[in-house]
């Protein structure tokens, strides 16, 4: 057990000292044609991880009532990318309904897991773009979110939101990881709220360092 936690520390602690090299890397593909910049919400979904839970449920993931529910607590979603791993079986639980959805394979990285480091790296990408008022990252994967939440908050004074959705089987509920409860969420703009909910992120990073 300690072997596995020192292992995923040292991952992690690789990740954020690579931030620099992967803002570099990521700004080297930023140009014209290439990748595209959004204004809004940014919905990433952990295809292997998120929709294994509708497997275990019998259930499908409603793609459109979970944008709606962002939409309506967040604010617009303009860029959903779900996230597939080497097995295309979890694409069994969505329900495309017609809307423009990204399915990213996530191939050639070292990491064992290269479903979580094709995120982390999309999620360090989004971070530093100004246009990105929010990234909604939906997974049942602790260590993901929590890797994801130190990513956003070290991306430094372009603060990005960064809400954690977990899949119950049915609607995701809206989760604030620094007290595992599920909360209202403040509005898009920066607001007293949200200000108290900043720094309950940044002393719970402090606490993990």
């Amino acid at each position: 057990m300690q072997n596995q936690i020192k292992e995923s520390q040292d991952i992690l602690g690789r990740i954020l000292g690579d931030l620099d090299q992967i803002k570099e890397r990521l700004e080297s593909l930023n140009v014209k044609g290439q990748r595209e910049t959004f204004e809004g919400v940014a919905f990433l979904v952990d295809g292997p991880n998120a929709l294994r839970r509708c497997r275990e449920f019998d259930a499908s993931l409603d793609l459109k009532l979970v944008l709606e529910k962002i939409a309506k607590q967040i604010g617009p979603v303009v860029l959903t990318r779900i996230f597939i791993g080497s097995s295309k079986a979890p694409l069994f639980a969505l329900k495309k309904q017609g809307m423009k959805i990204e399915l990213c394979p996530a191939f050639g990285y070292e990491e064992e897991d290269s479903t979580d480091a094709a995120i982390i790296e999309e999620v360090a990408f989004l971070a530093q773009n100004s246009r990105i008022a929010t990234i909604v990252l939906l997974t049942n994967d602790n260590a993901l979110a929590e890797k994801a939440r130190l990513i956003v908050v070290r991306a430094g004074k372009n603060f990005t939101h960064l809400f954690i959705y977990k899949n119950s089987g049915h609607l995701p509920k809206i989760i604030d990881k620094t007290k595992t409860i599920e909360v209202e969420l403040p509005p898009l703009r920066a607001t007293a709220p949200f200000a108290r909910f900043q720094g309950k992120l940044r002393q719970k990073v402090k606490e993990i360092l």
